[in-house]
């Protein structure tokens, strides 16, 4: 519920209450005989009024604090986000340049002889440096949002790359491999994991979003 909604409700409830047991002081005094008991029923409510109007001043000023830490902490999480989406698709670029020049190789529209060890080498020294660099922080975001479903979107992203370098790195290490250049079926291969990682990073991408982009409610 809105922090205004609850303020006015209880301000209401507050006022609804005043009058009520006003009411009642007024009925009792009333029944009880006394003269002039409507001024001496709101007179003792006010010797009662100071007490229960530090008890409603101190339940605003509790849901005050409580929406502003609410607020304050998405505001960290969102921060943290922003950054940590500009560093996964900076990597995403990557990927998707590679996803672009192996469908070219497969259809014929780029001729081009690329060996298992050159592609492992490229992979190595263009895409792991950047996103071991980044890792770090992408991490800690990872971390800060334990238990959500980014931290596990950004696991299996994680996880996807480093599957992919294993696997160049044992395609490397076979006899011969600056001589086995890709054909048709290893570059669907290769472009198939590439895919893999693209989707992975996209995931989280989207998962991201949620915790930038905050859905603003309005009263109606």
């Amino acid at each position: 519920m809105d922090i205004y909604k609850n303020i006015r409700n209880l301000v209401l409830l507050s006022a609804a209450l005043t009058l009520t047991v006003i009411v009642i002081f007024i009925i009792v005094l009333g029944c009880s005989g006394e003269n002039n008991a409507v001024s001496k029923g709101i007179s003792m409510f006010g010797d009662y009024f100071g007490g229960f109007a530090t008890i409603v001043a101190a339940c605003i000023a509790a849901q005050l604090f409580n929406d502003w830490r609410i607020q304050h902490n998405k505001q960290i999480l969102a921060t943290e986000a922003k950054e940590t989406f500009n560093l996964f698709h900076k990597q995403r670029d990557y990927l998707n340049n590679q996803i672009c020049m192996y469908k070219n190789i497969i259809s014929g529209k780029e001729i081009k002889k690329i060996s298992w060890a050159a592609v492992a080498n490229q992979y190595e020294e263009d895409f792991l440096p950047l996103y071991n660099k980044d890792k770090d922080t992408m991490a800690a975001f990872c971390f800060l949002s334990e238990g959500q479903i980014v931290h596990t979107l950004t696991n299996d992203y994680f996880k996807t790359i480093e599957d992919l370098a294993e696997f160049l790195s044992k395609k490397r290490n076979v006899p011969n491999s600056d001589f086995i250049f890709l054909n048709n079926a290893l570059s669907n291969e290769l472009l198939e994991l590439i895919q893999n990682i693209y989707n992975r990073n996209s995931d989280v991408l989207n998962e991201l979003k949620t915790y930038i982009f905050v859905p603003v409610k309005t009263e109606k």
